[in-house]
């Protein structure tokens, strides 16, 4: 570890030693202007609160930090540590990075220190060689450059950022089994493409549409299982055969919903074990989700399936409109009826206040259980008022 840190560069300060490995650090730190400390395992271990084992502890000079425009020039690869609080973490990153042979590592502000001993031993060291740097504060950071910026992060929000309001992020389908996207729209294709559908295979992709009772294989409009073959794809599980994990032709079966259309373009309408089994059908909430991201006053849909005495399960929809739009139940039907068949358009439709669904810390995901919850009330609420009586349940 010190003789990494000489080689590359750093400038010690001190060095204590034991008194057995002493020979071997005066010859490491030949030509050195730094004193030496020397004792037995017990005045080591007395002074520093644990077992000195590998011989040596060597304080070395903070090095100047680059300036990042300086350390990103002429690079190609660069790993950017956002946050990262532990130290164990921060080490095994660099240790990583050293592997994948990447040029710098910038580092956030709030980031645990990468010269933390801790970081520096889980490195192996490469922290003292993997050039690195940290980021400005946010808000004073010049991310003028950046022009292809995901509309909804937060790099978009960003007050130096002018992003190219003709990209759209790329909509597309893959699993971790394809080790990448299995299909993708383009970023120039217009937005009311992205809505419809997850892409076309990219090259070399193979997709199959099976009937999951009977094997068939489907044509386009036919929703089934889909299953997947192609370069990315995995070899198989670890401790499972290939023969366990694919089918005889080399396909995965995902265990995905959906579809293809005549054009080519893959319809992901969710996964099979989260289908609405209403009156004998499959209903995916994710093809009703989907379809309402077209629907101009809708902010957040959820669907969830409910118990019914009568068709087994129904779909209910619960929708938070954007600020100033209105809508009714029977105005979302509408839009439905135009892009579903009937029987998929959800038997309730529920109204929720911004802020009402409950979501995750993240803010990204909904909490299903507990909007479940919210459901049950509404729904034995709206039952229990006076049947005479016609409401449209909307804001």
């Amino acid at each position: 570890m010190i003789a990494r840190a000489l080689a590359a560069g750093h400038q010690p300060r001190s060095v204590l030693v034991l008194d057995k490995w002493l020979d071997d650090v005066l010859r490491l730190f030949d030509g050195y202007d730094v004193p030496i400390y020397v004792g037995d395992a017990d005045l080591l271990q007395s002074l520093t609160g644990f077992n000195v084992h590998r011989g040596a502890l060597a304080a070395m000079h903070r090095p100047r930090l680059a300036p990042v425009d300086e350390l990103v020039a002429g690079a190609h690869l660069l790993v950017v540590l956002e946050d990262i609080v532990d130290h164990t973490n921060v080490g095994a990153i660099f240790r990583s990075v050293a592997a994948l042979g990447a040029d710098a590592v910038l580092v956030t502000p709030r980031c645990a220190d990468p010269l933390y001993r801790r970081s520096v031993r889980v490195s192996m060291g490469t922290v003292l060689q993997v050039p690195w740097t940290r980021l400005p504060e946010w808000d004073a950071a010049d991310l003028s450059s950046l022009k292809y910026v995901y509309g909804k992060s937060a790099f978009a929000r960003h007050p130096s950022v002018k992003g190219d309001p003709d990209w759209n992020f790329p909509v597309g389908y893959g699993l971790s089994e394809t080790c990448a996207a299995f299909a993708s729209h383009y970023c120039d294709d217009p937005r009311e493409l992205l809505r419809q559908s997850t892409g076309r295979l990219l090259p070399g992709n193979r997709l199959r549409v099976v009937d999951p009772d009977t094997g068939r294989l489907l044509g386009p409009g036919e929703s089934g299982e889909l299953a997947v073959a192609g370069p990315t794809l995995m070899e198989h599980y670890v401790g499972k055969t290939p023969e366990e994990c694919l089918d005889p032709d080399g396909f995965f079966h995902t265990g995905d919903a959906g579809w293809f259309d005549e054009a080519g373009f893959l319809h992901w309408t969710g996964r099979r074990s989260e289908m609405i089994k209403t009156g004998g059908a499959n209903v995916s909430p994710a093809e009703i989700e989907v379809a309402l991201r077209a629907f101009g006053p809708a902010k957040l849909a959820r669907v969830i399936g409910r118990p019914d005495a009568r068709l087994g399960e129904i779909a209910v929809l619960c929708l938070v409109l954007r600020d100033g739009e209105t809508a009714s139940t029977e105005d979302v039907r509408s839009f439905l009826r135009e892009r579903l068949a009937s029987y998929k358009v959800p038997k309730e439709i529920l109204f929720l206040a911004d802020g009402e669904v409950p979501m995750t810390s993240s803010d990204t995901k909904v909490r299903d259980e507990e909007l479940r919850r919210i459901i049950d009330a509404r729904l034995e609420a709206k039952s229990s008022t006076t049947t005479g009586e016609h409401r449209d349940d909307h804001q």
